[in-house]
């Protein structure tokens, strides 16, 4: 398992969608990023920066 892998880091960041948040922002961003290098229009990754950058 790679821990670049895409797919892997998708799932990741469900955990920061589900209501107990088991990540925390800026865990998900990081996760976020790291998911654009690989696929810059990957829509769930853009949503959780822009939702973490403006507040």
């Amino acid at each position: 398992m790679s821990p670049d892998d895409v797919e892997l880091l998708e799932y990741l960041l469900l955990f920061y969608e589900l209501s107990g948040q088991y990540i925390c922002g800026e865990e998900a961003v990081e996760i976020a990023e790291k998911i654009l290098k690989h696929d810059a229009a990957n829509g769930a990754a853009l949503d959780i920066v822009r939702r973490n950058r403006n507040g």
